[in-house]
């Protein structure tokens, strides 16, 4: 399961809920499991999984920690403009 979660943020540019990814891997009702997952993610850095965000759009959860998700996070708007 972890990688099958792993592999579907390997295309993701834009943020998602945890529930928007567990539909994308067919499995809609396993948003916490995906949660889990996401904390797990032995590649943090090369797996975008920072970009993993509340169903409300809030920062949630990051194994790092969120201050480090935020910095992630602007360093990647800092890239993109």
């Amino acid at each position: 399961f972890l990688s099958i979660v792993i592999n579907s943020y390997v295309n993701l540019n834009i943020f998602n809920s945890t529930g928007r990814i567990a539909g994308r891997i067919g499995r809609p009702k396993a948003c916490r499991a995906v949660g889990m997952a996401n904390n797990r993610n032995p590649i943090a850095i090369v797996v975008p999984c920072h970009r993993v965000v509340g169903a409300s759009g809030a920062l949630v959860g990051y194994a790092a920690g969120l201050e480090v998700k935020e910095k992630l996070l602007a360093l990647e708007s800092m890239n993109n403009e």
